[in-house]
């Protein structure tokens, strides 16, 4: 397996979990409770209280419109990106570069805010940029993946693989 393949991979599964994460516990930020399932709002509750991520407890007007973002455009990329990593789509690569740019770009002022916040002791601090950073990092890294090749999953060669 080579380091791209693994890479792919590691996106497979981020893009994966992401759906659940983003449906269940960020639309928290936005989307009225009865509209959660009870055991996410649960969740949601013991996070706050257990982090004190000030970014969910009361969420920034900035905050939210970052979580419209992500429920309206992201969503549909991420289902998207899983097709196409499972099934080797190239034409996955143009939506990854504008997923991966913006995610990185709303990722910067969500961890200065925490860096920032007089409210959240330095421990809690790391612990929500622990939370926080991999959604930085994979898009990223993402972007520059899809941005060095113009086909990010060229045909496998069957008499190589055997």
């Amino acid at each position: 397996m080579t380091i791209t393949s693994l890479f792919d991979t590691v996106c497979l599964g981020y893009f994966a979990s992401h759906i659940p994460i983003t449906l269940l516990m960020d639309s928290q930020a936005i989307v009225p409770p009865v509209w959660i399932p009870d055991f996410a709002v649960e969740m949601n509750s013991w996070y706050i209280k257990t982090f004190n991520d000030p970014l969910m407890a009361s969420p920034p007007i900035w905050f939210q419109s970052f979580i419209a973002c992500e429920l309206i455009f992201q969503i549909p990329i991420f289902f998207l990106a899983v097709y196409g990593y499972w099934n080797r789509c190239n034409w996955i690569r143009d939506p990854l570069m504008v997923y991966g740019a913006h995610v990185t770009t709303t990722l910067v002022p969500v961890l200065y805010e925490l860096y920032r916040n007089d409210q959240v002791e330095d421990g809690q601090k790391l612990v929500l940029a622990a939370f926080y950073i991999p959604y930085l990092i994979i898009p990223f890294l993402i972007t520059l993946r899809m941005f060095m090749c113009t086909v990010p999953f060229p045909p496998v060669d069957i008499k190589k693989s055997q």
